[in-house]
């Protein structure tokens, strides 16, 4: 028989995201302030924490009182989170926001980055993070602004099977269809 089709995921749906306790979202752009009212929705509705940061702090908070959310004032402030979603103009900027997050989150947290960014940094962003404990979920999407919005983008997972197990869930907020 066929595998059930996953279902897309909006602001009303129901999300399994019990194992993520604790999410943040770093990027309040086009595309990432939508997806992260998704998500943080979502793990919100769960019991969770969400938090959201952007270099200019009134982004953040526009995007926190749409969602929900706690404004991180600094990365630091991300610290506890279990999983931390990156949409970010360029590769450049997520390594430099790696790098910081990777002084702060615990071994054993995630960062899902959904730049659309250079593979090659992005596998070096990967070891980085790795040397630190920390996982990285590559997880480009497509669908543009009006996708994010409505929770429809496609996110194309990659990285260590287990890994992208985990965040699945979260994807799945703003996702129509995931691979």
């Amino acid at each position: 028989s066929a595998a059930p089709k996953p279902e897309a995921a909006g602001a009303s749906s129901d999300v399994d995201v019990v194992s993520a306790a604790a999410v943040g979202f770093v990027g309040m752009g086009a595309m990432g302030r939508p997806m992260s009212k998704h998500v943080c929705s979502a793990v919100l509705r769960a019991g969770g924490r969400a938090q959201v940061w952007n270099r200019t702090g009134g982004r953040a908070e526009e995007a926190a009182a749409e969602s929900g959310a706690e404004v991180a004032r600094t990365l630091q402030d991300l610290q506890g989170c279990e999983v931390v979603f990156t949409c970010l103009p360029t590769s450049q900027e997520v390594e430099s926001v790696a790098q910081q997050l990777s002084e702060v989150l615990s071994a054993g947290a995630a960062v899902v980055d959904c730049t659309s960014g250079d593979p090659v940094v992005t596998r070096r962003i990967g070891e980085q993070l790795r040397a630190k404990g920390i996982v990285m979920v590559d997880c480009p999407v497509s669908g543009g602004p009006r996708g994010a919005q409505a929770g429809s983008l496609t996110s194309m997972l990659g990285g260590d099977e287990a890994d992208v197990a985990k965040v699945v869930p979260l994807v799945r907020a703003f996702s129509g269809k995931v691979s």
